[in-house]
């Protein structure tokens, strides 16, 4: 009889080679359109020629300025000046209204909104109220609106505001003028401004919107 042999061992197999996937990218969002850029207006404020005449005293007489009410002394005087080579100086003063004035009537419009300024410089004392002011005469009455402030140096200083001349009643008559001061104060006062403001409206650009994204999902 022939040997039977046992097998010793399992017979090798080839090995199964599982299949492999690319991932397919699948976007979940898309592009947003980049906008256009929008112009916003935006309002500017923007000044006018000066109604006053000889604003800063650099003529050879003082007019069209004269004391206020032909109260005290209005002086051009060459030893102080904010600008230019001269200013007024007011002395003399027996009360808180004397100071310098200057017709201005048919030079401003009713309704209208205007900035009025002027630089101030005390002589004998260190500090001082002070107020530039419009004299308005209408049918209805007088009104003085205008700007003012504490001076509490003996340096030049600015006085400034906005007014605006109301529509009520008729004018007739229309003034600048300085006042403020104690009796027996004397100052300087230069470069007086009546100016009308005027807004302007000036293109603005949005910015540019960038467009929206977002991370590719991976899908097996």
């Amino acid at each position: 009889n022939s040997p039977t042999v046992s097998p010793t061992g399992n017979p090798s197999k080839s090995p199964i080679e599982s299949p492999t996937y690319s991932p397919t990218v699948s976007p979940t969002g898309s592009l947003s359109p980049t906008p256009s850029p929008t112009n916003s207006p935006m309002e500017t404020p923007t000044t006018t020629a000066n109604r006053v005449v000889n604003p800063g005293f650099e003529d050879a007489a003082l007019s069209p300025w004269f004391p206020n009410f032909a109260s005290g002394t209005t002086t051009l005087d060459e030893s102080q000046s904010h600008s230019g080579s001269q200013s007024v100086l007011i002395t003399g003063r027996t009360s808180e209204w004397n100071g310098v004035t200057q017709n201005v009537f048919r030079k401003l419009d009713v309704g209208v909104q205007y900035q009025l300024s002027c630089w101030v410089k005390l002589k004998n004392v260190s500090s001082s109220f002070f107020k530039l002011a419009l004299r308005v005469t209408k049918d209805t009455g007088n009104t003085y609106p205008g700007a003012s402030k504490d001076v509490m140096t003996d340096e030049w200083t600015k006085i400034e505001g906005t007014v605006t001349l109301d529509t009520d009643g008729t004018l007739t008559n229309l003034a600048v003028f300085v006042e403020g001061p104690a009796a027996g104060v004397e100052y300087w006062v230069d470069d007086v401004e009546i100016v009308e403001v005027i807004t302007t409206e000036s293109p603005t650009t949005n910015p540019i919107v960038s467009p929206s994204t977002q991370s590719p999902t991976t899908t097996p």
